[in-house]
């Protein structure tokens, strides 16, 4: 998952605000909320995962309806990444401009929203060359998600390799660990992987590998043309799975 260009999370979009020696001053200069692991040793696992959910709903209004207790227990303990703070400003940064840009060194630079004024006539962080990407791009989103803004994210990519497919009712979270993923989420994916990659028989070894019960791995257990585990061919979750072309 990469930074998306704008978030429709009031809480959230107030961190962004904020300018980076204060995040540096918050949170230290190496992994930011170290202290999340000790937290998680000592608490009893089912009060960690509700203490989880209330972040997520206070900070992003994420309610992850479409994940289970059962794969919250077992996928919140390696939710915590060992980013650095110079990661989370930096996509800060990118939050802030609406533009994939370079990490800007400049400490004191304040809010770089299209329009703000610069200490510095002129100064803007550089842009990162998203047009030269050479590779097909395909975007699975959730358009519950309180972090997408799609229309901004096509503007910054090349649109003649883009390949958009929007995910009815999914949320940020949802598209890794919802209850769903392997009739909306994964053929997706191996569709994807079979459409552009330059051996695809190398994708089509797994399911040989794997036998029938991965049958749901190949894409055209998606669209009518193989089982998932007992589905139907063809079917898919209430949470509904559509393209944005």
């Amino acid at each position: 998952m990469f930074p998306f260009l704008s978030t429709r999370a009031p809480r959230s979009s107030s961190f962004f605000d904020h300018r980076p020696t204060l995040l540096f001053l918050i949170f230290g200069r190496r992994a930011i909320l170290s202290s999340a692991l000790f937290w998680q040793s000592i608490l009893y696992p089912p009060i960690f995962v509700r203490l989880i959910d209330a972040s997520l709903i206070f900070l992003f209004s994420w309610h992850s309806h479409n994940i289970t207790f059962t794969q919250k227990l077992a996928a919140y303990a390696h939710l915590y990444s060992f980013a650095s703070t110079k990661s989370v400003v930096h996509w800060f940064q990118i939050m802030r401009s609406g533009r994939f840009v370079m990490y800007d060194d400049d400490l004191y630079t304040p809010v770089l929203r299209p329009g703000n004024q610069s200490p510095r006539s002129g100064y803007r962080p550089a842009r990162f060359p998203t047009r030269n990407i050479a590779t097909n791009i395909v975007i699975l989103y959730g358009d519950t998600d309180s972090l997408v803004d799609i229309d901004a994210m096509r503007l910054e990519l090349p649109e003649h390799r883009l390949d958009i497919r929007r995910l009815t009712g999914y949320e940020h979270l949802d598209v890794l660990w919802g209850k769903n993923v392997h009739v909306d989420v994964i053929p997706q994916v191996t569709r994807a992987l079979l459409q552009h990659c330059e051996k695809p028989e190398m994708i089509r070894n797994i399911t040989d590998v794997f036998g029938t019960k991965a049958n749901f791995l190949h894409p055209d257990a998606a669209f009518g043309c193989g089982s998932a585990d007992g589905l139907e061919n063809g079917s898919t979750s209430d949470y509904a799975t559509s393209t944005d072309a």
